[in-house]
Formats: C-alpha cells, structure tokens, sequence
C-alpha cells in the first residue's frame, strides 16, 4: 500500500507473528539505523498506563496485556530480509522510548544508545549496541524514562522524566570524555520542568521543558552547559495549552518546535478545554520566534520572550484532535510532521470510564441529544462515523453525565465544559 508517497513496510502491525504478543507492541516509539539496519524500539501497553493511572479498568481492546518486556525490531534497509526480533528486555520495561547513534570511544565505529525503563519505572535504563556486539545495559539514570537524547559538539546528552507523573526539577546528563558513564549537568533554579526535546543548533545546546502553565525553551549562551542559558520561548509561545514541547529540528536555518498536550488533564486545573490541536514554533538564530502552525490561544498568555502571533495554518492543521506532534524531520528540501489523533483511543476510553462509574452499565448513555449530533456532523475534519456515541453522549449533558462525574470522581460540575460550549470551542479551533 503506498499513501501519498509513503509505503508501509511493516506487514505485520506490532512485528511479530504471535498476534498476542504484536498486539502488546504498541508504539513504535523510537527509530534509528546503524550499519546496514533500521532498528525500531517498542512500546509495551502503553495506553494501559493511564488506565490503571486513573483507576479505571482496561478496555477489552487493550487486552492481552500480560507481557511488558520491551522490545527492538530491525530490518535490513536494503530490504534483504523482513523484520526480526533484534532484543527483548529481560525483566519489566514499557518500552525504548528514545534511540540515538553516536560514537564509541576513540573509534570511528558508532554505537547506537537507547533508553528504556527500569522495571519499577524509577529508574531509565540505557542500553548500547554496537555493529559487532549485541545489547546490553550500559547506564541507569534518575528519572524513569527519557524522551531527547542529542550529540552536541560531540559529546552525547541524555534527558530523562518520571514515567507517569508530572516532574518540576529537569535532569540532564551528560556522557563523559572516556565514554564509560554518565555525569549529571548542573541547571539553574530559573529553569524549571521536564526536558522532552533538544536540539543542537548554531553552536548552542537547545532544551524544551513541559510545564503547566506553558511549555520553555532555553538555550546555552556559549557552547557549553557551564556558559548560562538564556530563556529563547516561554509560557507556551502564548498559549498555555501548549504544556509539551514534543520535538524540535533544524529547516532552512532555524529550528521548528512541534507542541503538545494532554487532552481532558487542562479541566483539573479549572480550564474548560479537553482538546486542541498542536502548534509548530519556529525559533530563528537570533533568538526571535513566531507560530507558523496555530490558531488563536486557548488559555491566553503574555510570554516575556515575544508576542504570539496568529498562523495562516490553524492548530492541528485543522483537526482539534491531532494533539501531539510527535516528530518534525526535514528530509529533502521539506519538511515532515507526524501526529496524533486520539480519537483512535475515544471508544474504549469511554467505555472505561463509562464502565468504572456505572458499574458495567454503560448502556444507559446510549441516547444523545439530536442538536448535538447535527451539530457535530457540521465541523470540518471532523467524521461523526469515526466516533463512538459515548462520544456523543459525553456531550450530551441532559443525562447526567457532569452530575454522574462529579458525583464519582469528585470533579465540581462548574468545571466540566457542557456540550455546547465545547461545541464552540470545536468551531473557533
């Protein structure tokens, strides 16, 4: 099958031909080659994290979810043989979820890193493989994943984060000159946050730090972590909803940040937005930024590095739910943004939930209010069949579901957005 000139090579989604096992696979969290192949880390029942974050049980779509033993698939990039299980972790991990090559010691060869969890998820583990040697457990890092790993200057970083929860203070670790461990990298107390992207560019090490109130980027004044850092984007380039900085990569001399956020985690805090799609920054070298893929903000701020502009292309592109940007590449003279839209998680989801607070009976929100459901068919990029009606009948207030919620889950029903204001905010994205 070829899409607009991409071609699928993986016939088996998850890899394996033990549908139980590839069923767990699923993320392709991480990619890189080395040699003459391409490696791709997995990860492992990821969505059952959030269930069992927020106590509700897992959908039957998510099932079987028995084995959390990442893995790493390769294939040779000639396209000689089909994909092969390259390594599985020996004990409990829910997936590599970054990969990077770099150099080994005092050889030209180059070694490929990836980072994994520890199997009680406090700790990120870094395994390493080389062309001759396979993988094996190099370093175990504070911090129970990491998502941005970058050479700068020719030296390796690591960033790691908790697993689940929200962390404040950043961690950064840098691999020493003998190439035998990792050293932490001492930050000021101004930056705060998780560090999910970096990025080197124009001799400078950049790092994107998601926070509640809006995503940073700082940057170092000099070339090394020791010269100070220098605040480059803050409070979510305007826009609060911005919280992660997922990605950042170099086009055409500047740097394009990719946004993100967690949808329905804004209502916690008191603010009724449960999705917007993602942004795209562009940074340029010197130090000035504007929006060049956002609409108008959903939580308005004022940043101290520059004024939030409004895009000629709308948030998501268009599509409210395409709320991460989970990778920017420049390929070619273009560049390329990959997404997520999590409708492909809405059914189950809310049968979960559904499940948890009428004990089973979800049938009873079955019923949805017609204004609604015309309504919903008039957005653009938006397909009332791609939708199960609990969606629906989420909007739908007339059935209890905010007095169902607050009466189950603690949530003050004033904090729940009703159907039509959600509506509304559907039309101005």
């Amino acid at each position: 099958m070829i899409t607009h000139g991409f071609k699928k090579i993986t016939p088996l989604n998850g890899f394996s031909s033990d549908k139980g096992n590839a069923r767990q696979n699923d993320y392709a969290w991480a990619m890189e080659e080395l040699g003459d192949y391409l490696y791709t880390g997995t990860g492992r029942n990821i969505p059952n994290l959030a269930f069992d974050g927020l106590g509700l049980p897992v959908p039957k779509a998510f099932l079987p979810n028995d084995d959390y033993r990442a893995e790493i698939w390769r294939l040779k990039k000639d396209g000689g043989t089909d994909w092969e299980l390259d390594f599985k972790t020996p004990s409990k991990s829910y997936g590599f979820r970054y990969m990077i090559q770099f150099p080994e010691n005092s050889r030209s060869k180059r070694a490929l890193y990836a980072a994994a969890t520890s199997s009680d998820g406090s700790k990120a583990v870094i395994y390493r493989r080389t062309v001759s040697s396979g993988w094996s457990v190099f370093a175990e890092l504070e911090g129970g994943s990491s998502r941005s790993m970058v050479e700068h200057l020719g030296r390796l970083y690591v960033a790691t984060v908790p697993l689940t929860s929200a962390g404040n203070v950043p961690k950064l670790f840098i691999l020493n000159e003998s190439q035998t461990s990792f050293e932490a990298v001492s930050l000021p107390p101004a930056i705060t946050g998780e560090i999910t992207s970096m990025i080197s560019f124009n001799n400078r090490l950049y790092i994107g730090l998601a926070k509640e109130d809006g995503l940073d980027v700082w940057r170092t004044d000099g070339a090394e972590p020791c010269s100070g850092w220098k605040l480059v984007v803050d409070k979510g380039a305007g826009d609060a909803i911005n919280s992660i900085p997922f990605v950042m990569d170099q086009f055409e001399g500047a740097i394009y940040l990719g946004t993100g956020m967690i949808p329905f985690l804004p209502l916690l805090s008191g603010v009724p937005v449960i999705t917007k799609g993602f942004d795209m920054i562009k940074i340029s070298r010197n130090d000035t930024w504007k929006v060049v893929v956002g609409g108008l903000p959903m939580k308005r701020t004022k940043p101290s590095t520059g004024q939030r502009n409004l895009a000629m292309i709308p948030s998501g592109f268009g599509n409210p739910f395409n709320v991460y940007c989970w990778q920017i590449r420049s390929y070619k003279g273009s560049i390329y943004a990959g997404s997520f839209d999590w409708t492909s998680v809405i059914p189950p989801a809310l049968q979960s939930l559904c499940e948890a607070i009428w004990d089973g009976e979800a049938d009873a929100l079955l019923t949805f209010d017609e204004e609604v459901k015309t309504a919903l068919e008039s957005l653009p990029h938006l397909k009332l069949s791609a939708l199960h009606p609990l969606l629906l009948s989420l909007l739908n207030t007339q059935h209890g579901l905010v007095e169902k919620l607050n009466e189950g889950i603690g949530l003050a029903a004033d904090r729940l957005p009703y159907s039509k204001a959600l509506l509304r905010l559907l039309k101005e994205t």
